[in-house]
């Protein structure tokens, strides 16, 4: 009798145990910060050659331009069509901007011709087409602010 009640006793701790370990759990799911994905689709693209480079930023500094700066980056490496998709995961909830550039000859930068001008697409968050110099991240930054936020961005080409 004595060792089915220590046994009992043992069940009931353990059961308290993973009680308390559950409610911590949930607790500390409930404390977790939001998070979201952002989906970018982009087009149109003038030619299936070389790769797009997508770059997120979450702050202004640095951006557009300052690989240093980027959050995370996504490279699309084959090019099916006229238009890609890209997905930023787990991402919290916040503001953030995007900087991006079909590199048709994957030289891993923007080639320019006379005056600076770009010679391959490039685009913006927001849609934002700067006319001498690249956007702020003002201008450019959208809000993250659900489970999923998808965005239509315009490739540009001069």
């Amino acid at each position: 009798a004595d060792l089915a009640v220590l046994r009992l006793g043992r069940e009931v701790s353990m059961a308290n145990l993973l009680s308390a370990a559950l409610v911590a759990a949930g607790l500390a799911s409930a404390q977790a910060p939001d998070s979201g994905t952002i989906v970018v689709n982009i087009g149109p693209l003038r030619s299936t050659q070389g790769q797009v480079l997508v770059s997120l930023y979450n702050h202004p500094d640095g951006f557009p331009r300052d690989r240093d700066a980027i959050l995370q980056r996504r490279i699309v490496d084959t090019i099916d069509g006229d238009h890609v998709t890209v997905r930023f995961e787990n991402l919290p909830f916040g503001e953030y901007a995007i900087a991006m550039m079909h590199d048709e000859n994957r030289s891993g930068g923007m080639d320019r011709g006379f005056l600076g001008v770009p010679k391959e697409g490039y685009g913006f968050s927001n849609n934002v087409k700067p006319k001498l110099s690249a956007p702020s991240f003002e201008k450019t930054k959208f809000l993250l602010n659900e489970k999923e936020v998808e965005l239509d961005l315009e490739m540009v080409y001069r």
